[in-house]
């Protein structure tokens, strides 16, 4: 489509050569119905046929529709890894909001060495920093960062974002406009109170201790406070009372 393209190319026997057009979606659900093993695919009068081990399916072909071209895509610089690092650390802080299209992206700086990914929706932030080589500056949207979170390789211009694993191909647009200024967002950490080290079990243990005790629908916010040896969580509302303490430096 105008948006976003994606491109996959299997290993396999070619018997005879051809090409087919058929539903995507279509072709998704009979793939996904076949038992797993050996398939062959082949046209069957204006019908694709895919036989597998005892079991086979047909779709209609979409005769008329051409065959999907790649547009010129950028070039792609290789990760050295995946984006599952920077995807886990950033896109949770994304807004789901479609009115607000740049808070639904990930923000991506890089000097050609180490990269900065950033997201917020105002109220939280992710950040990650880690050297790759990239270099420029794009605001990639947030669900398709999760689809290709297992590639090895990404590259953008302004228009594009592409990224590929030697078999798959996948590109979608970047998003127009200009990332809000983070700093104003969470504050710097030389300005802060306090600055803790903690277990992030430990955290999330007491964190769903103390949300198991809110029946108000999950909305009650968690007062932190420090003490000399760490740190007392607590329910904050009207009628709730619990707390739980985490050892922390």
């Amino acid at each position: 489509g105008p948006g976003g393209y994606s491109r996959v190319t299997l290993d396999g026997d070619v018997l005879e050569a051809g090409r087919a057009t058929v539903n995507g979606l279509w072709l998704a659900a009979v793939a996904a119905a076949l038992p797993a093993g050996e398939t062959t695919v082949r046209l069957d009068g204006e019908r694709l046929r895919l036989d597998g081990e005892g079991a086979k399916a047909t779709m209609a072909l979409m005769n008329g529709v051409e065959p999907v071209t790649l547009p010129d895509l950028p070039a792609t610089a290789d990760l050295g890894g995946t984006l599952e690092p920077l995807v886990r650390a950033t896109v949770h802080a994304a807004s789901p909001d479609p009115n607000r299209p740049v808070m639904t992206g990930v923000h991506i700086t890089g000097d050609g060495q180490t990269v900065t990914a950033c997201a917020t929706d105002r109220y939280r932030m992710g950040m990650w920093t880690g050297d790759l080589p990239l270099n420029g500056e794009a605001i990639i949207p947030a669900p398709w960062l999760t689809r290709v979170k297992t590639m090895t390789r990404l590259g953008f211009d302004d228009h594009w974002v592409v990224a590929s694993d030697g078999t798959a191909t996948d590109a979608t647009v970047v998003i127009a406009g200009e990332f809000p200024h983070v700093e104003r967002t969470i504050p710097d950490k030389a300005n802060v109170a306090a600055t803790l080290r903690f277990d992030r079990a430990a955290l999330a243990d007491a964190v769903r201790g103390l949300k198991s005790l809110d029946f108000t629908g999950g909305k009650t916010g968690i007062l932190f406070r420090r003490d000399d040896t760490g740190m007392t969580l607590a329910l904050d509302g009207a009628d709730l009372d619990g707390d739980r303490h985490v050892d922390a430096a």
